[in-house]
């Protein structure tokens, strides 16, 4: 029905119009002055669901961003009700969070036919199918699931995601408490219970915090999950979580936002980059006027959509006679008018500090970060008073409730002394959400966050019903489609400089320096009442140290919640040049030195020549010596060996000992293949396109045969290129059964635990 943003704009634009014209008074914005505001993504955004559900009368859904629900019931019909309401939400276009400290640990007594639970940890699965089921648009449903560092399952919570294929709908995080974070460095022990929040229950067991810490820290470092939510600081600096009504127990999917019980938010933007004037001159500089301008209107139109929720809440209630779902929307409409929580962010910093020539990570970067977030958070705060001077408070504002909140401390004067007069009208009202849409189509930098790439490729998920043919698909099944993207502001730079090469504050995320990342975050924390979704991309082959010192640092600095990402640690959507490379064919060199062996094989001699590349195995030739005299008369004392290829399948194979050089020409044509030389392709085409070793042998291995078949030789010959020390994690040993990983040991699957050792 909308075939130009500015159609949806124009939709978006009237709906806020008429909500702003049923509350009048003296501040009210008109249609003209809202519109050019939305117009081509340029001073406010509102995000995804409001974005598709403002005005829209196609579709009976929420305006809703976010949602929390309550922690599940400790029994079976509890863990299944909280699964019906999370498919309720997410069937309305909401992304949902949920804390599963509530549920009982693994092996705690039940009285059914099981004996035991299988733990609380175990259900994430249940509410992670949950979410890859219901679909939205033909995108699954957005959670996250939290649990409790107290609860006795938080360790194998922590590594579930470890094993391919487990609870990949959903992100996952601990609450992390102060006390914990001192008890990691004082190294004593921690003390697990449950229930987690009743101070009177028995120690359940205890664990060495340094011990819990650095198995957290591994997952991250490998998975990039799971994420820390700094519980503490979450909740002190979070003025709703001074009501009782609104305490705080999770967050939603990215983290941004911390909720209570059906309590939910609607998310809008500032593009930062907009206030540049003369963008990339030395005449470049900020429009603070127009950004506290601008802020003011954001606030009230961020109101005006908590309306619209409303109105949005009553057409779901009145479209079903699920009194299930009635009943749960019925909570989500009292939270919402009571609290009337709003979402204030931004998108585009890092592409607002280049055009002002500042490199994110220099430290007037931070210290003019510092400034400008100061700047929003006043000027918001100002709005909501005065919006509570003209449609009232939110029903339970109470200063004396809030006062001592700390997020206050640096507040005007002023400004705390009309909000004990006046009231303010929203709960709480900043985040800084990911805005991984939303900056595409503003063409600007991602939220708060560095530019991860100034060219690389990007991977769409494709709807259900896409015709094209997808370019990967996951283990999942999920299908996606890429292509190649380069960022505007980069292009914008260029056309104004075309014959100079990019400065060094067009920096990439993993360029920089980790601390002064976090020190950034920090600047923009202390002025953001919720939270910031925030991920720390990192270099492939940073230490589990560099991440535990980073997390220790995000904790003391008081970020609330932080998330690391090793570069080749996941797959994901955005994709450096080096990335989609090291995933695709290497090109073969002309020469490549080489392995020679003379494997036996049904009594018969074989020979085996395994080509390397950078070291490592790239292609292999396998066949029976026939009776070529070239072959036959072969060295088998060999000191070095390399393949060259010379063109229309033909290879020569040229050795060297102490008797000197042997070339045996197209040695490759000589060699008598049986019916398996298909084998000899397949494994070469998986090892020039970077399949890891390990999983080649773990194949191969598996074929029909006995020692002695090819396949089986095969696999004890290229066992041996596999590095000593590495995990085979999500497979557990045979023998015990440990998840705790196995370990390849000279070619062998070993276990950690009970040494174990299984052999190819």
């Amino acid at each position: 029905l909308e075939m130009t943003p500015d159609d949806m704009h124009d939709r978006i634009a009237h709906e806020f119009a008429r909500i702003e014209r049923s509350f009048g008074g003296d501040g009210v914005l008109h249609f003209g002055q809202i519109r050019a505001r939305l117009n081509h993504f340029k001073w406010i955004i509102p995000q995804g669901s409001p974005m598709a559900g403002i005005g829209n009368d196609q579709q009976v859904v929420s305006l809703s961003n976010c949602v929390v629900v309550d922690s599940p019931e400790d029994s079976i019909s509890g863990i299944f009700d909280k699964s019906k309401e999370l498919a309720q939400l997410f069937k309305r276009r909401c992304g949902v969070g949920i804390d599963i400290s509530t549920l009982r640990p693994q092996d705690a007594i039940v009285r059914n036919a099981a004996r035991t639970s299988s733990g609380a940890w175990s259900f994430a699965e249940v509410y992670s199918n949950t979410a890859n089921t219901i679909g939205q648009q033909g995108r699954r449903g957005a959670l996250m699931i939290s649990i409790d560092v107290r609860h006795p399952d938080v360790v194998h919570f922590i590594k579930m995601k470890s094993k391919l294929g487990k609870v990949e709908g959903a992100n996952v995080s601990v609450r992390i408490s102060d006390d914990f974070m001192e008890a990691v460095a004082f190294d004593k022990q921690w003390e697990m219970k449950f229930p987690v929040d009743d101070p009177n229950a028995p120690m359940y067991s205890t664990i060495r915090a340094k011990d819990l810490w650095d198995d957290l820290i591994e997952q991250a470092t490998k998975h990039a999950e799971p994420g820390l939510l700094m519980w503490d600081n979450i909740t002190k600096m979070l003025p709703a979580d001074c009501y009782k009504q609104f305490k705080t127990v999770t967050t939603n999917p990215c983290g941004e936002i911390p909720l209570s019980p059906y309590d939910s938010c609607r998310l809008m933007v500032l593009n930062l980059k907009s206030f540049v004037d003369f963008p990339f001159t030395k005449h470049a500089q900020f429009d603070r006027e127009k950004l506290q301008q601008v802020v003011r209107e954001a606030t009230r139109l961020s109101d005006d959509l908590v309306q619209l929720e409303l109105e949005k809440i009553d057409a779901i209630i009145e479209s079903t006679d699920d009194l299930e779902e009635i009943k749960l929307w019925n909570k989500l409409y009292k939270a919402a008018l009571e609290g009337r929580r709003i979402g204030l962010g931004t998108t585009g910093v890092a592409d607002m500090l280049a055009c002002l020539g500042l490199r994110y990570d220099c430290q007037e970067a931070v210290d003019f970060i510092d400034s400008v977030f100061y700047d929003i958070k006043v000027a918001a705060y100002r709005e909501s008073v005065q919006l509570s001077r003209e449609r009232g408070s939110f029903p339970v504002w109470n200063w004396e409730t809030e006062k001592h909140c700390e997020f206050f401390l640096d507040m005007p004067a002023d400004l705390i002394s009309d909000m004990i007069k006046y009231g303010r009208r929203n709960i709480s009202i900043l985040t800084l959400a990911p805005t991984g849409s939303v900056s595409i189509e503003a063409q600007v930098s991602s939220g708060g966050e560095p530019n991860f790439r100034n060219q690389g490729w990007r991977f769409r998920k494709m709807g259900y019903e896409e015709p094209s043919t997808p370019d990967r698909i996951d283990h999942a099944g999920v299908r996606w489609k890429k292509y190649r993207t380069y960022h505007r502001n980069v292009q914008q730079w260029r056309d104004l400089n075309p014959d100079k090469d990019l400065p060094e504050y067009f920096v990439e995320s993993d360029q920089i320096d980790w601390q002064m990342r976090i020190k950034m975050q920090s600047a923009m924390q202390k002025h953001i009442d919720h939270s910031i979704s925030s991920t720390i991309n990192l270099p492939k082959g940073t230490t589990t140290d560099t991440v535990s010192e980073l997390y220790l640092q995000a904790w003391s600095q008081d970020l609330k919640g932080v998330t690391v990402y090793v570069e080749g640690s996941r797959q994901g959507v955005l994709v450096s040049d080096e990335q989609m490379a090291s995933t695709t064919h290497s090109k073969r060199p002309k020469i490549l030195t080489a392995d020679v062996f003379y494997p036996t094989i049904l009594g018969e001699q074989w020979l085996l020549v395994v080509g390397l590349l950078e070291g490592k195995p790239y292609e292999l030739f396998c066949g029976r010596i026939n009776g070529t005299e070239q072959l036959h008369n072969m060295p088998r004392t060999i000191e070095s060996a390399q393949v060259e290829r010379k063109g229309q399948g033909r290879y020569d194979l040229e050795l060297v000992n102490q008797k000197g050089t042997v070339i045996i020409e197209g040695f490759n044509l000589h060699l008598e293949l049986p019916e398996q030389a298909s084998l000899n392709r397949m494994i070469s085409t998986a090892l020039r396109h970077n399949v890891p070793i390990q999983f080649v042998v773990e194949q191969i291995g598996k074929s029909e045969g006995d020692f002695q078949s090819l396949s089986k030789v095969l696999a004890r010959y290229l066992k041996r290129y596999i590095v000593d020390g590495l995990t085979r994690e999500g497979k557990e040993c045979p023998e015990c059964h440990s998840d705790l990983g196995l370990v390849y040991q000279e070619g062998c699957l070993t276990c950690q635990s009970c040494g174990f050792a299984k052999c190819g």
